[in-house]
């Protein structure tokens, strides 16, 4: 029994990149400036946000830059929010998350967290708008792995195939 490679697929993680195909702005630009946007309708003195599919944003977190300890001391141990985390979501789907930090004693003001939170409603539809118009690329290095199978199976790459995911999907 002759034996003949045939190639098998290797999936890779699919990337979403910018300014392919005309796009005015990359995604996780984008994602960075309605972070900012989210930030200055809070008065907020630091800013992170994460959002899925995205590696290029940025850390999903800060590191405090005045102890909390120190703020609640200052603002005589009332209650207070320091620390805002609004979550990205539109039409059900959550995208993302934005946190944001103040340096202000007296914390968030009620009225900071819902401007805040009515911007990252406009940011989470705008985001999700580029990332479903963000054209979904390959890696641009492929790798084919061959195998040897015995002479007189499947020699269409394309049935191949077909019968790799009839396999997957039944077992």
């Amino acid at each position: 029994m002759e034996a003949r490679a045939i190639p098998r697929l290797v999936r890779f993680p699919i990337e979403r990149t910018g300014r392919e195909r005309g796009q005015a702005e990359p995604v996780a630009e984008q994602a960075r400036r309605w972070a900012i946007r989210i930030a200055n309708a809070a008065d907020a003195d630091q800013w992170a946000i994460a959002v899925v599919g995205l590696k290029q944003v940025g850390p999903p977190d800060f590191d405090e830059i005045v102890p909390r300890r120190l703020l609640e001391g200052l603002n005589r141990h009332q209650p207070a929010a320091y620390r805002l985390t609004i979550v990205l979501r539109t039409h059900g789907r959550d995208i993302g998350i934005v946190r944001l930090g103040t340096l202000r004693p007296s914390g968030f003001r009620p009225s900071e967290a819902r401007a805040a939170r009515r911007v990252a409603g406009q940011a989470a539809r705008a985001i999700t708008k580029g990332l479903d118009a963000a054209p979904v690329h390959p890696p641009r290095a492929s790798l084919v792995v061959t195998q040897d199978r015995p002479k007189g199976e499947i020699t269409n790459l394309a049935a191949w195939r077909r019968a790799a995911r009839h396999k997957e999907d039944v077992g």
